[in-house]
């Protein structure tokens, strides 16, 4: 047997692709990380925004999100899907598609090099599986904060297209930028940075390490797909990266929330037609005020169309990666 052959068929040694394995190959190297993790990231953000967009107009909504308020503008995703086609056309599905597309490329580029890079580090730390899961989480957490800081004036830039209604503020990215720095300032491109980060690190660490975590249990039981010859395939990705994003998201959504309602404070006159204003001056009145206006239920609206997202693009995220990775390693030996 080929010491590649014994390598495919160590249940432990299953994650090839996402994380540093300590082996030396092509795979690991640096262009390749960040090249995987840009692309990754377009498709991705390319197939799901429009999910990102229902998701924000539930998120951004004062008033219940129920069927049973009909003073409410959303009230369900497939009626939120209507009225937004209706009132903006379907390309409004794929509002704040170019910020989100840069936003996509440069935090994934960020996060899986990060990622790759400190795993390259922890590899040569011997330690046993608990502590190598728990380093998977820290490094998770780490390349996500790093990448959120790297990229988050986009991420505002996003969340106010999607945010705008027929009354247009920007026209384009450039646009944006430009009145974002002139009206709120420098400091304005960076509203909602706070709970963004609070929020990143620990959902970053928990897709990298809930994704290790679900690959592992695949690869020692074979509870997902595999192929013939005991790799991981795609399907086996695709569902732990799905299992991941679920439980990811779930772990940090109130965050989520409150980051999206502080990018608009100061944006309010785009939104007439979307309901009630909301408006709080920081992150703990951010939370005090949804509180008391929205009850608990609040900290979890758009939760559905949410986990819905997140676990489709964890699913889709870390498969793509390594696909393209494993390409790219493919491509390089043949030459």
């Amino acid at each position: 047997m080929t010491k590649s052959e014994d390598h495919r068929n160590d249940p432990q040694e299953q994650l090839v692709m996402i994380g540093h394995n300590g082996n030396e190959t092509k795979n690991s190297a640096l262009s390749d990380s960040a090249l995987a993790g840009g692309l990754s990231g377009a498709l991705t953000r390319l197939l799901l925004q429009p999910l990102d967009v229902i998701k924000t107009r539930f998120q951004l909504q004062v008033e219940p999100i129920s069927r049973k308020h009909e003073t409410s503008k959303y009230r369900s995703m497939s009626q939120a899907v209507k009225v937004i086609c209706q009132e903006e056309t379907v390309f409004a599905l794929w509002k704040g598609h170019v910020s989100a597309q840069i936003l996509s490329v440069m935090f994934g580029v960020a996060q899986f090099t990060v990622y790759e890079e400190l795993t390259k580090v922890t590899t040569h730390l011997n330690t046993d599986s608990f502590h190598g899961t728990a380093l998977n989480f820290c490094s998770g957490g780490i390349a996500s904060g790093f990448a959120t800081i790297i990229s988050f004036p986009f991420d505002l830039v996003r969340t106010r297209f999607i945010a705008q209604g027929q009354t247009k503020a920007y026209t384009s990215v450039y646009d944006a930028v430009a009145k974002i720095i002139r009206v709120e300032g420098f400091k304005g491109l960076y509203k909602g940075l706070t709970p963004t980060l609070i929020q990143s690190a620990p959902y970053g660490a928990c897709q990298f390490g809930y994704f290790t975590i679900f690959s592992k249990i695949d690869a020692n039981f074979h509870v997902f797909s595999q192929t013939s010859d005991g790799s991981k395939s795609t399907s086996s990705s695709l569902t732990a990266g799905f299992l991941a994003g679920m439980c990811a998201k779930a772990t940090t959504y109130p965050l989520d929330l409150s980051r999206k309602r502080l990018q608009i404070q100061g944006f309010h006159e785009a939104r007439k037609g979307f309901g009630k204003a909301f408006i709080c001056n920081g992150f703990i009145d951010c939370l005090v005020k949804i509180y008391a206006e929205e009850s608990f239920k609040g900290f979890f609206k758009g939760l559905q169309p949410s986990l819905l997202k997140s676990a489709v693009t964890t699913s889709l995220y870390f498969a793509f990666y390594e696909q393209i990775l494993e390409f790219l390693r493919m491509n390089s030996q043949s030459h």
